[in-house]
């Protein structure tokens, strides 16, 4: 009795999530495409398949915050990624409590190279900075053994200037995130997890009769331990994982799939996948991560050798997670 009522919260759960208007894909050239960017060396190392990881910490703000309920320790990190011609970084810290559930706050900044703007004839009329920035709040929650839930407030804002153009455009819009969790009461550790992100209103810039909508992501998928007794002689574990996304911002659902090879909890290797379809762009492919834990310090590093980074090895995408939790 006890698994068909989890099972029923979560199934009441995940069709509210899917009410929610993502499941009509169709491209989209919004100026807020930004917030579709990874976040996280681990996860991008397992192929961005995040959703269903019950001690996601800093990074569950940005992917399931429900992800995060289950935390035992706080946790101050940075989670730096240069891909493209871009940087991002994301500021957070989470702090749970037996009382109040975990807390989490996010600053996020999303920044390209600086270019040069030129009229018809190619003369410079000035440099053009663009910058994006996102502001969250997360709470989370455990509700029993099995079940967990979490919500993201968040506030992003765009800023395109032009310095000697005297052209400046910005922008913002409010948006939520919700995401739950349900650990199956079975023999073979298996967790289910779904997150809608990015609800609210359209990007409104100053001066712009056009507004561009928010890139709604719905995303669900499972994570499994193996328990293979070879593994745990050796104090080693495996865990798989594999992920759907579905969004506003894709012509086709995207299939994301990883696996994280775990020695004493200490050293972590990560492999993926991430698959798009060649309508979606060039973000699609294999990846790959390390991760090092020394006391409290951990830091991840994560690489996608997809279509996008396969000019030169050194073209490839890479990311950072740098971690301090106590």
């Amino acid at each position: 009795m006890r698994a068909s009522r989890g099972a029923a919260v979560l199934a009441a759960t995940l069709i509210a999530l899917t009410s929610a208007p993502v499941v009509t894909a169709q491209a989209s050239n919004s100026a807020a495409l930004f917030l579709m960017q990874p976040v996280g060396a681990r996860n991008v190392g397992h192929g961005e398949a995040a959703v269903a990881d019950t001690m996601l910490g800093t990074d569950g703000i940005w992917w399931n915050p429900a992800g995060m309920a289950r935390n035992r320790k706080r946790e101050i990190a940075v989670h730096h990624g240069q891909a493209f011609f871009a940087t991002s970084n994301l500021l957070a810290a989470t702090y749970p409590s037996k009382a109040l559930g975990t807390l989490g706050a996010a600053a996020f900044i999303h920044a390209y190279e600086n270019g040069v703007r030129t009229d018809g004839e190619g003369n410079v009329l000035g440099v053009t900075t663009n910058r994006y920035y996102v502001v969250s709040a997360s709470y989370a929650t455990p509700m029993g053994k099995h079940f967990s839930a979490g919500l993201t407030a968040k506030y992003v804002m765009i800023r395109l200037l032009c310095g000697g153009c005297a052209e400046e455009i910005s922008g913002n819009a409010g948006a939520v995130d919700m995401g739950a969790q349900y650990i199956l009461p079975t023999k073979l550790p298996f967790t289910l997890g779904a997150s809608v992100r990015n609800l609210g209103s359209k990007l409104r810039a100053k001066d712009v009769p056009q507004s561009d909508a928010l890139p709604v992501i719905f995303q669900f998928g499972g994570r499994t331990r193996l328990p293979l007794a070879s593994l745990n002689r050796r104090e080693t574990t495996l865990d798989l994982m594999s992920d759907v996304v579905i969004s506003n911002a894709y012509y086709s659902p995207s299939l994301r799939f990883g696996a994280d090879l775990s020695y004493q909890e200490n050293y972590a290797l990560r492999v993926g996948y991430k698959g798009l379809s060649n309508l979606d762009g060039l973000e699609r492919g294999l990846t790959a991560g390390l991760g090092f834990k020394y006391n409290s310090l951990q830091i991840d590093i994560a690489r996608r050798f997809d279509a996008s980074g396969n000019v030169s090895e050194s073209a490839a995408p890479t990311f950072v997670s740098l971690r301090y939790v106590f």
